[in-house]
């Protein structure tokens, strides 16, 4: 192992939401915990982008409307159309979502494509894959099966 990427980077943390773009060749990586040392995890919803080519992290948060902080989502890259989908995740407050967004790296915007009726049951920390064949997302995560966040 040998540690890669500058002085602008990401602060420490776990249970963030990681992708690769293919188009782009970047792994960008959605919140997650940020845990430094001898402190109490604090849920993110900033964008990092990782470029492999120069070892470099980019902030790439958006400003607008953006997911809520949350740790455990499923993040992945539809390069269809070239852009990440995210799926649920756990709030600071410990209750799971049952959201869908989408994020546009050309633009930087994130678009809530949240559905009225049936959706999957709120979950975290599990795996998120795009099945290309059938264009469809599937995500396996720990439901929480006591009360949900419903977002107002």
């Amino acid at each position: 192992w040998n540690k890669v990427g500058a002085s602008n980077s990401p602060d420490e943390r776990y249970l963030q939401s990681v992708a690769f773009d293919e188009t782009r060749k970047v792994v960008v990586m959605f919140g997650g915990l940020a845990a430094p040392y001898n402190a109490s995890p604090t849920p993110r919803q900033d964008i990092w982008e990782w470029s492999p080519t120069t070892g470099a992290w980019t902030n790439r948060t958006s400003t607008g409307t953006n997911p809520a902080v949350r740790s455990g989502a499923g993040l992945v890259f539809d390069s269809s159309r070239n852009k990440f989908v995210l799926f649920g995740g756990r709030a600071g407050s410990g209750y799971n979502y049952q959201d869908t967004w989408e994020w546009d790296p050309t633009t930087g915007a994130w678009t809530d494509r949240t559905t009225a009726g049936t959706v999957p049951s709120s979950r975290c920390q599990g795996t998120m894959v795009l099945r290309k064949a059938r264009a469809r997302c599937c995500f396996s995560g720990r439901p929480q099966h006591q009360r949900r966040h419903h977002r107002s």
